[in-house]
């Protein structure tokens, strides 16, 4: 009995010493704009809204793409505004706390592995949502392209930054009777 005591006492610490290590992930409402570099080249034609939400530990990432222009069918060049979404409970995305201020992020699903890392001012008592740094980017398995594609993303350096885009965007609505 006293063994077990020991044992019991001796796993209870070790756990602790170990979630003491590592940093316990901050409340953020982090959101970025990023464009593509791939080959020394940047896109100036696509837009990625990241935004990075984290409370209680759970964490969601959400990507929103604008301005990837096809022709409708009226004709006319429009984009669909493409939205994905990863999270900690989906078990596509993994958050870890490198340092006061900075959160790594790793996102993938099949064919794509993301890493992004936010830098941000730390806030005590409430939400941190002051994004001061941000680098990233993808590598990619093209099935279409055959290759291995790697790209960086990288972040408009204003707060806020109103941008003209190339074609119209399509919303859906009601089905015509």
């Amino acid at each position: 009995m006293r063994l077990l005591s020991i044992l019991t006492i001796g796993v209870l610490w070790t756990c602790q010493v170990i979630a003491a290590q590592k940093p316990s992930i901050p409340n953020v409402n982090l959101q970025v704009t990023v464009q593509q570099k791939e080959n020394g080249i940047i896109a100036t034609d696509w837009y990625h809204i990241l935004h990075l939400q984290c409370f209680d530990g759970s964490c969601s990432l959400t990507s929103t793409s604008l301005n990837q222009c096809k022709e409708s069918y009226t004709g006319n060049k429009v984009f669909y505004p493409k939205v994905e979404r990863s999270s900690t409970v989906e078990g596509n995305l993994t958050v870890t706390s490198v340092r006061d201020g900075e959160l790594e992020v790793h996102e993938s699903d099949v064919l794509v592995k993301s890493t992004y890392l936010f830098s941000f001012e730390p806030t005590s008592n409430s939400i941190a949502d002051n994004l001061t740094g941000f680098s990233g980017g993808f590598v990619k398995n093209s099935i279409i392209a055959e290759k291995v594609l790697t790209v960086e993303y990288i972040p408009l350096k204003k707060r806020f930054i109103e941008v003209k885009l190339d074609c119209s965007v399509l919303l859906p609505g009601l089905s015509e009777p």
